[in-house]
C-alpha cells in the first residue's frame, strides 16, 4: 500500500515507487463532489487544482456551472420545443406558474422552499436553523393547502409554543421564519397574501431579557492558567471569547488571517472562500463584515504567543472539553454563555462606555447592554483587572 507525502491540501505524493508514473494524486471534495486524479508531476497536480478553484471562486456559491450532460438536455429541450415555436424560457414560466397555483402542501412546500435556500448557498448552519423553526409549522399544518392556512390559525400554533414552553424569544424566531416562508409562497402566487403579515410584536409574548452569566475574576483567570499549562493549542480560541466576546459558534469557525498585529485591527468577513472544501462558508452571524480597531491589549498578547499567522483557530470538541473542566475542578459548573456574559460584563465595567462595548459586540444600539449588564457591573478596578489577564501574568491587585 503506497505511503504518501502531502505537499498541501488536497495534493498527495505516493512515496514507495508502486506509482511511478504518475506518483501524485489531487484528492479534493469541492462543493460536494469528489475529485480524483493522477498526475505525472507536481506541478500538474497544482495547476489542476488551482483551476478548479478559481473557477468555483469566480462563479461563487450560487451560480451552479452546467456539467455536460446538463447541456445536452438543454439542447434537447429545444428540439422538442421548436415545431411548436415555443421558447425554452416561455416553457419554464408555464412550468413555474403552474407549480406555484397547484403546488403541493405545506409540508411539500417547505422541503422545497428549504431545498431551494441550500441551492442559494444559504450556510448549512442557518439551514439547519431555518429547518428547525419550519418543522414546528409542517408538524401542525404540513397537510394544508397554503390557502387554507390563515392568521388565526398561525396565532394559535405560536399560542401553543409559549404554552408548551418556549421562550418568548424562541416564539418570536419561529414568527419570522414563518413569515419569510408565508412571503415566499405569496411571491410565487400561491397565496394572495402572507397570513402572518399582520402579526406583530405586540402580539407575540413579549421577549424578556435572557440572565446573564458571567463569571467571577478568579474563575476566569484559573481557566486560562488552565489553557496556558495543560492546552496551549486551544488558547487563543479561549482568549477570543474572554478577551473580545466572540460567541461560542464563531470562534470555533474563526481564522487567524483576520487578526492583523500589526495594525491591531480584526476584520471578520461575512462570508470567506474555503480553499479546502472549496465552498463559502458564513463569518459573522449576520453574514456581513465587520472591524473591530478597539480590542483590549491582552488580547493581542494571547494573539501574539498562542496564534498563527493564517488558517483556522484550533478548537475543541466542546462538550468533551467542558465535561474536562468541569471535572478537573478548574470551575464546579459552566454557565451558559459565560465567556461572552463575562466580556460584555467586565469591559463595561472598566469603561463606562456602552456604545464602545456595542461597537466591538456588533449591537444595533446600548439598549440590550443596559437592560441586561447594568445589574452585573463590577467596579472599574475589576474591569481593568480582568483585561490585565496576560499570557504567563498574574490577576492584577485590586
Amino acid at each position: 500500500m503506497a505511503k504518501w507525502i502531502t505537499h498541501e491540501p488536497g495534493i498527495y505524493e505516493a512515496s514507495d515507487g508502486r506509482k511511478r508514473k504518475k506518483p501524485f494524486q489531487w484528492r479534493q471534495t469541492i462543493r460536494g463532489e469528489k475529485h480524483f486524479e493522477s498526475f505525472a508531476t507536481l506541478k500538474e497536480a497544482r495547476s489542476a487544482k488551482r483551476a478548479k478553484l478559481a473557477e468555483v471562486e469566480k462563479h461563487g456559491s450560487i451560480a451552479l456551472q452546467f456539467r455536460e450532460d446538463d447541456w445536452r438536455e438543454l439542447s434537447q429541450a429545444r428540439e422538442k420545443l421548436r415545431p411548436f415555436g415555443v421558447s425554452l424560457l416561455a416553457a419554464v414560466d408555464d412550468f413555474v406558474a403552474r407549480q406555484a397555483k397547484g403546488g403541493g402542501v405545506i409540508r411539500e412546500r417547505i422541503d422545497r422552499y428549504v431545498a431551494l435556500q441550500r441551492a442559494r448557498g444559504v450556510g448549512s448552519r442557518q439551514v439547519k436553523n431555518i429547518e428547525g423553526l419550519l418543522a414546528a409549522l409542517s408538524g401542525s399544518a404540513g397537510e394544508l393547502e397554503p390557502a387554507q392556512v390563515d392568521r388565526r390559525l398561525v396565532m394559535s400554533l405560536l399560542n401553543g409554543l409559549a404554552e408548551a414552553g418556549k421562550s418568548p424569544r424562541t416564539v418570536a424566531n419561529h414568527r419570522s421564519e414563518w413569515h419569510a416562508f408565508f412571503q415566499h409562497l405569496a411571491d410565487e402566487g400561491a397565496i394572495p397574501e402572507a397570513p402572518t403579515a399582520t402579526i406583530l410584536a405586540r402580539h407575540l409574548p413579549k421577549v424578556r431579557a435572557s440572565r446573564k452569566n458571567p463569571l467571577e475574576l478568579a474563575d476566569v483567570l484559573r481557566i486560562m492558567r488552565f489553557m496556558e499549562s495543560e492546552r496551549p493549542k486551544w488558547a487563543g480560541w479561549m482568549a477570543l471569547q474572554f478577551f473580545l466576546g466572540v460567541r461560542a459558534s464563531e470562534a470555533s469557525r474563526f481564522r487567524w488571517e483576520w487578526m492583523d498585529q500589526q495594525s491591531r485591527r480584526v476584520v471578520i468577513p461575512g462570508w470567506w472562500f474555503d480553499a479546502e472544501s472549496g465552498e463559502m462558508r458564513q463569518g459573522t452571524k449576520t453574514e456581513d463584515s465587520w472591524m473591530i480597531d478597539a480590542a483590549p491589549a491582552n488580547l493581542w498578547a494571547w494573539v501574539a504567543k498562542y496564534g498563527r499567522k493564517s488558517g483556522p483557530v484550533e478548537a475543541p470538541f466542546w462538550q468533551t472539553f467542558r465535561t474536562q473542566i468541569e471535572r478537573g475542578g478548574v470551575v464546579e459548573k459552566w454557565p451558559h454563555n459565560c465567556r461572552r456574559d463575562s466580556f460584555c460584563t467586565y469591559h463595561m465595567s472598566m469603561l463606562r462606555n456602552p456604545a464602545a462595548t456595542a461597537l466591538i459586540l456588533k449591537h444595533r444600539g446600548t439598549d440590550m447592554l443596559w437592560q441586561s449588564y447594568m445589574g452585573q457591573l463590577r467596579s472599574e478596578a475589576e474591569g481593568r483587572a480582568y483585561f490585565g489577564i496576560y499570557p504567563g501574568f498574574e490577576l492584577l491587585a485590586l
